[in-house]
């Protein structure tokens, strides 16, 4: 049984699975006003990847969301980075459409790498699972918590909800 603060109290909420992966790009430094094609923009692999992203957008089904940010862009305005990095999230209502949207973020992330000519890392890789609400338990503990005088709102399942670790920033 999971419990989640909620202003609400709702006996079957709607819990997406949630795929988070940090991810580094590798290129070469350079000196951008000497020698600029010496280099291998780190930065240009993660704005190819973010702009892939956001592109995608526009083809994924409604139930489904894609986060990204940029957490390193380079060191100096005046060097090709030769590193930058980038988180992104994206979530699904299914086992199946969470790793189906995950084939389509890897093509974007493998993209900006190719794009750029740099060498990709992923520093985190970890998916949750939409949590699949028991029937025969949720009406047992709707039951027992009405006998206590807790009333329950109707089922939201437009309000998306992600379990497990909340502290997940890239470094």
């Amino acid at each position: 049984m999971m419990v989640h603060p909620s202003r609400s109290n709702e006996l079957r909420p709607l819990f997406i699975g949630v795929c988070h992966l940090c991810v580094e790009y590798k290129g070469k430094a350079a000196h951008a006003s000497g020698y600029p094609w010496e280099g291998r923009n780190a930065l240009d692999a993660v704005v190819a990847c973010y702009n892939g992203l956001a592109y995608l957008r526009q083809h994924i089904k409604p139930n489904c969301r894609i986060h990204a940010i940029i957490t390193n862009g380079g060191a100096a305005v005046n060097i090709i980075p030769e590193f930058a990095s980038m988180e992104i999230q994206f979530r699904a209502p299914t086992r199946g459409s969470l790793a189906e949207l995950k084939k389509k973020v890897l093509a974007c992330v493998n993209a900006g790498a190719e794009t750029a000519g740099c060498t990709l890392t992923f520093t985190k890789d970890y998916t949750t699972d939409p949590v699949v609400t028991n029937e025969g338990l949720a009406a047992l503990y709707k039951d027992a918590a009405q006998q206590l005088g807790v009333q329950f709102d109707d089922d939201n399942p437009d309000v998306f909800r992600t379990i497990g670790p909340k502290k997940r920033r890239c470094v």
